[in-house]
């Protein structure tokens, strides 16, 4: 298992002395497990071009990391050595390489029930061959074991000349939206009742000033006998929905788009449409949800891109912007598990979230095939 070669310093010796007398305490070896939180998206890169993964794993076990001892370790085959070259060599930055299999835990230490961060660069080579390469990776404490197997793994599409295309758009969008680097992080995450999600860190609203008086006209015309403005200029109230935030206080400004150091992203429809708007020029405002449901096909079916959305009796309507697959195959229908970026509420108004959607959650969605027309996806 373990090919990488490091001298043994003073914090490995310390971490395995806690370990040991947590045993000594309890009876039982301190464990190490990890349960994934989330990642970045996949890339499309041409030969020569770079690019920065970024993935999180929850500390599930009893041990706290160490980043002389967790590492993230390549998969499938374990201690595999990639076909990239390990290193930016666009902007010369940090690789995050420690060996050709590992990759370094970012955080000093991460304690039963936090995260630990694991960063890497890749550079394609001058002659890599075209086509698309699965990279999978998993956590690893280096002389001790191997963490949970989550099939974490990144697409990596190398093409001669790359093209985005109108889901990448989205995608990029939707990740900008949480925060400028448009990575699908964030300086901010946020516990709500389904547990830790990534939450927008900056005012998205209000950066592009066209784009959002574009779309809150189209909304007033749409619903004048709801909307009101509180006062000029964009911050707006409603008495139902649809809206863009039940509450007219803006954050620490009392307007614009951020309260309380997060980004806030208005009803969760609006913001779709916002999304959908500055990623693409789209210009038609989604319909009611009673309208929506006329234009379909099922969550198992969903792809990185698409609009998905909740309406029905006894559910709550909401929309969100699927960013990842992360289980089943939307070429058979089976998707069963996405990652999503959407507008949730939260104390008061809504604040740009990205998180996973699951299970019986899932199959209370649909795909919105609306969003398809004038596209050539």
């Amino acid at each position: 298992m373990r090919t990488w070669s490091r001298p043994v310093t003073l914090l490995t010796i310390v971490a395995l002395l806690l370990g040991f007398a947590i045993q000594l305490q309890t009876g039982a070896a301190a464990s190490y497990s990890a349960q994934w939180v989330w990642q970045n998206a996949y890339p499309t890169l041409e030969r020569n071009q770079c690019y920065r993964f970024v993935v999180q794993f929850r500390n599930s076990g009893t041990a706290t990391w160490y980043p002389d001892i967790v590492h993230l370790g390549t998969d499938r085959p374990q201690d595999r050595i990639p076909g990239f070259i390990r290193e930016d060599r666009c902007t010369g930055q940090t690789s995050g390489w420690i060996s050709g299999n590992r990759v370094a835990l970012q955080e000093s230490s991460v304690p039963p029930g936090g995260i630990g961060s694991f960063a890497f660069w890749y550079t394609v080579t001058p002659d890599h061959a075209f086509g698309v390469f699965r990279e999978y990776f998993r956590p690893v404490a280096d002389g001790i074991t191997w963490m949970e197997d989550w099939g974490v793994y990144w697409d990596v599409a190398v093409v001669q000349g790359a093209t985005v295309t109108q889901r990448d758009a989205v995608i990029r969008e939707a990740f900008y939206a949480l925060s400028p680097s448009a990575s699908g992080l964030s300086s901010r995450t946020i516990t709500t009742s389904q547990g830790i999600m990534v939450a927008g860190d900056w005012n998205y609203l209000w950066s592009d000033q066209a784009a959002l008086s574009a779309m809150l006209a189209k909304y007033e015309q749409a619903n004048s006998s709801v909307w009101r403005r509180y006062p000029y200029p964009y911050q707006y109230r409603a008495t139902s929905t649809p809206n863009i935030g039940y509450s007219p206080l803006w954050g620490g400004r009392s307007e614009y788009g951020a309260y309380g150091g997060y980004g806030r992203g208005g009803q969760c429809k609006f913001f779709a449409n916002l999304v959908l708007y500055r990623s693409s020029g789209y210009r038609l405002q989604l319909p009611t949800y009673s309208t929506m449901q006329y234009y379909t096909r099922s969550v198992g079916y969903a792809r990185p891109g698409d609009v998905i959305f909740r309406y029905g009796s006894n559910l709550t309507p909401h929309v969100a912007i699927v960013t990842k697959i992360l289980s089943g195959d939307p070429n058979s229908g089976t998707v069963t598990s996405v990652d999503v970026v959407d507008a949730n509420w939260c104390n008061r108004c809504e604040i740009i979230q990205r998180h996973p959607i699951s299970g019986s959650t899932l199959t209370q969605f649909r795909v919105y095939t609306g969003a398809d027309q004038g596209w050539n996806w």
